[in-house]
């Protein structure tokens, strides 16, 4: 069993940590007892070893692992990615906890002795105090009236964009591209309306076309379906006639193709055939 808890997060912003009111977070912890759901000052608050935190959206977490070190990992489609940690493998480890003073640290089994300090304290600023795995993969500790007074300030990409269409856009200089699907990592190509009959749609500078991964088809097949189907996340960019092909970082942003998305995302060519770009532009338009 899961127990879970809601904490707002208030926005705040100090000493170059950019926090978000829309980057609210719940914090999951493996059920080993009581009073193990939340990591807060005034609740006896315990992370044993062999728990997590997560986020509310599953995508990062705090592993109190076996091996004696704290990580703050990346979930990135299953596949976890550290980010940041303790150093403490091989030491005797057994939870990790917020005490009234604000201070976070790694405790031994005996409970006094300490492996690890964050060494960071809310002068101040009043209890109780929480720490709280976000969404945008920053682990922070804040203090009861929103202070955010230590973080691990590690950051994940966003979440992968849903779309069932798509409007590629060539604002580029003097450059024809054709649009194109590649794989998450951007390293295979997907689709490319060349490679197939019925879908020959070049773009010269200025002009625009919206695919419906839905509606329109090659060979027999919607297009959607030719790039994997419903819920593949992919990269999304430009193949560049006699130049270098042009992406959307897949390290910034990815796309995640759903047949029952209603979102129609625009992709813009910008720059030249060797010097160009490809970005993101928002939401509509098709």
């Amino acid at each position: 069993m899961m127990k879970t808890v809601l904490l707002a997060v208030l926005s705040y912003c100090h000493l170059g940590l950019a926090l978000s009111a829309t980057n609210n977070s719940m914090i999951v912890v493996d059920d080993f007892g009581t009073n193990t759901n939340s990591l807060r000052s005034d609740d006896s608050p315990t992370l044993k070893r062999g728990q997590r935190l997560w986020s509310t959206d599953q995508r990062s977490y705090l592993a109190a692992q076996d091996d004696g070190n704290i990580v703050v990992y990346f979930n990135d489609n299953g596949n976890a990615k550290s980010m940041w940690d303790t150093k403490t493998w091989g030491q005797s480890f057994d939870h990790l906890s917020i005490d009234d003073s604000g201070e976070i640290r790694a405790y031994e089994p005996n409970g006094i002795d300490t492996i690890w300090r964050a060494k960071a304290y809310p002068s101040g600023h009043p209890g109780p105090y929480t720490l709280i795995m976000q969404n945008d993969g920053n682990l922070v500790a804040y203090a009861a009236d929103g202070y955010p007074y230590w973080a691990t300030m590690t950051f994940v990409p966003p979440a992968p964009i849903k779309f069932s269409r798509v409007r590629y856009s060539n604002g580029g200089q003097g450059v024809v591209v054709y649009p194109q699907v590649r794989s998450a990592d951007g390293s295979s190509k997907l689709w490319d309306p060349r490679d197939i009959e019925g879908t020959y749609w070049l773009l010269n500078t200025g002009e625009t076309k919206t695919v419906d991964f839905n509606g329109d088809t090659a060979d027999g097949r919607k297009i959607g379906d030719y790039i994997g189907g419903s819920n593949t996340v992919v990269a999304l960019g430009f193949d560049v006639v006699y130049g270098d092909d042009d992406w959307v970082n897949p390290a910034v942003q990815k796309f995640q193709y759903d047949k029952d998305s209603k979102n129609c995302v625009t992709v813009r060519k910008y720059g030249g055939l060797r010097d160009g770009d490809a970005a993101f532009d928002g939401f509509g338009g098709c």
